[in-house]
């Protein structure tokens, strides 16, 4: 097998929803016409047949030519996880792009954990991985619909995808905990985008009847507000957080590039001249550059973020730009008539050699990159939510705080109405990291004195402003009756270990005693000559004897037993002595 790669292109069938191959010719539907054509370098059909409006589907039956056989897949797909291929002598089992065949003869991959571009392949309904350094490509284990916008939450290693069910999911990497994080009301989001400070989700709604707005769904509740609306068919959008902005695409009645802080006020349009169909947008952090495709004149610019200094960077003939994303000195971006990600240098405009075309892709939309490097994020918000109950919005002057659709906030602008925050002053714990709770937010605490931990160190405050668990739960008091056995077993074995140091000193010291009295009787019946009686600071070693250890105790004993008079005697740890 060639594995995809003898496809080419032939004939354009401009959006056909439907094809079929029929004997010598290639016919779709287009509209209300079923096109036909022979000779497939052409480029266009041989004639066409008028049908039913707005046709959908088609096939066709020939008894001469389609007979029922049974072949090794028709059954339980041969066995196969994925692609099964018959053959003469049986079957081979293959595997989608980016999987490896198992020996079971399923299919699976080994997902990349870091530094990799994650991208939507719109045409497949699939999620891939590409490897940052090496190209290598790897299919996510996901089964989705119908996908748009697609982001990576590097903090939390959660990938966030839009569908046009209107449903953003959420899910690991490995395609475990999938669920469903928020459903939009009036139609399906966009783009999506990942503010680092709050962990907050901003999307774009647009190609709608009522509206086409910009929205964001609070982390912890999921709970939305809508940011701006009125707008004309929004694509997409990145945030640029540490300066307080949201930046959005509009291809609608209105072509241009508008800004707003990140609450949705101080709306402008920064770029509304010399663009026909922007797409794809990202910010280099480290130049405070705002960088954008151009679908229609397969263009990538850049400018500062107020629109000024702006600059053609790089051009690719009939491309047909998307999505683009930025890390460290490479922007990277895809292109509906590319079968790869493209690599390029963001100053030069030089392209980087990457990864190499792959005919088993299809349009590629949406992408996101996870390189662990810092995240953007505003200070105001990024420590305790901003002390806000609900919403964080960074500014360029700070934050503001906000609630969902059609709840106002307190007088102290920072609590929504029906909002109850959880009580901090307590008797048996103090927290560490919370100011002012509110639901969904966990913090973390310490048992005070007197208490001590009865489960673990963490409690989220719940939506109607309890704990949960319950406070009474987390720390137990310490009995006094503990206590007061705590110190008598301490006393006690305190006491036990003096009385036994005592009883080992007496024991020591009656057989020093003993053994200077066998001692100084062996000695006094030889004579010692011109021995000298050496001393140290606790005793000495006494003539005749051999490394014998005596105490003062022993020396006050020799010289009481052999009767000296005071004038004899003299003091051993003084003064050496001598004898004749």
């Amino acid at each position: 097998m060639k594995m995809g790669s003898d496809i080419k292109s032939h004939i354009g069938t401009d959006e056909a929803t439907k094809s079929l191959v029929y004997k010598d010719y290639f016919c779709w539907i287009n509209g209300d016409k079923l096109y036909f054509a022979r000779d497939l370098h052409s480029k266009e059909a041989d004639w066409a047949l008028n049908t039913t409006q707005n046709s959908k589907d088609v096939s066709v039956f020939d008894a001469s030519l389609q007979h029922k056989r049974q072949g090794s897949c028709n059954v339980l797909n041969g066995g196969c996880g994925e692609i099964c291929v018959p053959g003469e002598k049986g079957r081979t089992c293959e595997c989608d792009i980016g999987l490896q065949l198992q020996p079971d003869q399923s299919c699976d991959s080994d997902v990349f954990t870091s530094n990799f571009i994650a991208v939507m392949d719109y045409t497949h309904q699939r999620i891939l991985q590409i490897d940052l350094k090496t190209g290598a490509v790897v299919k996510l284990p996901l089964s989705i619909s119908i996908s748009t916008g697609l982001a990576f939450d590097k903090s939390t290693k959660t990938l966030f995808f839009s569908s046009i069910n209107r449903s953003i999911m959420s899910t690991s990497l490995h395609g475990k905990n999938t669920m469903l994080f928020c459903t939009i009301g009036v139609s399906y989001a966009a783009s999506l985008a990942i503010d680092y400070s709050t962990g907050n989700l901003y999307y774009t709604v647009g190609r709608t009847e009522s509206q086409d707005y910009i929205g964001v769904v609070q982390r912890s509740t999921s709970i939305q507000k809508t940011l701006i609306n009125n707008l004309s068919e929004p694509r997409h959008i990145v945030l640029f957080s540490s300066k307080g902005y949201i930046f959005w695409t509009e291809m609608g009645n209105r072509i241009a590039i508008g800004r707003t802080h990140m609450d949705g006020t101080s709306k402008t349009y920064i770029v509304t001249t010399g663009i026909k169909f922007p797409n794809g947008l990202a910010i280099d952090y480290s130049s405070s550059r705002l960088y954008w495709t151009d679908l229609q004149t397969n263009t990538i610019e850049y400018s500062d973020p107020n629109g000024g200094n702006r600059r053609l960077l790089a051009t690719d003939r009939d491309a047909f730009l998307y999505d683009i994303a930025i890390h460290g000195q490479y922007l990277y971006y895809t292109a509906w008539n590319r079968e790869l990600i493209t690599k390029m240098d963001k100053v030069t405009g030089s392209k980087i050699p990457f990864m190499s075309e792959h005919q088993e892709f299809g349009r590629l939309d949406s992408l996101d990159i996870y390189a662990d490097e810092n995240r953007d994020v505003s200070l105001s918000c990024s420590i305790n939510n901003g002390l806000c109950s609900t919403f964080c919005f960074p500014t360029p002057n700070g934050r503001t705080c906000g609630c969902q659709d059609n709840v106002n906030l307190q007088l102290d602008q920072l609590t929504c109405e029906g909002v109850f925050r959880c009580q901090t002053l307590l008797q048996n714990l103090t927290f560490i990291d919370c100011l002012l709770p509110y639901p969904g937010l966990s913090c973390r605490f310490k048992c005070n004195a007197g208490y001590e931990p009865a489960v673990n160190t963490t409690v989220l405050c719940g939506s109607e402003g309890q704990w949960m668990p319950l406070i009474d739960t987390l720390c137990k008091e310490i009995r006094k009756t503990d206590i007061t056995y705590m110190y008598l077993y301490v006393a006690s074995a305190i006491g036990a270990f003096v009385a036994v140091m005592v009883t080992i000193g007496i024991i020591c010291l009656v057989k020093r005693q003993s053994r200077s009295r066998e001692s100084h009787d062996e000695t006094s019946s030889n004579t010692i000559d011109n021995q000298h009686i050496s001393y140290d600071s606790q005793g000495y070693l006494y003539p005749g004897t051999k490394n014998h250890y005596h105490s003062i105790v022993s020396v006050y004993n020799i010289i009481h037993d052999e009767d000296l008079d005071d004038e004899s005697v003299t003091n051993p740890y003084l003064t050496p002595t001598y004898e004749a």
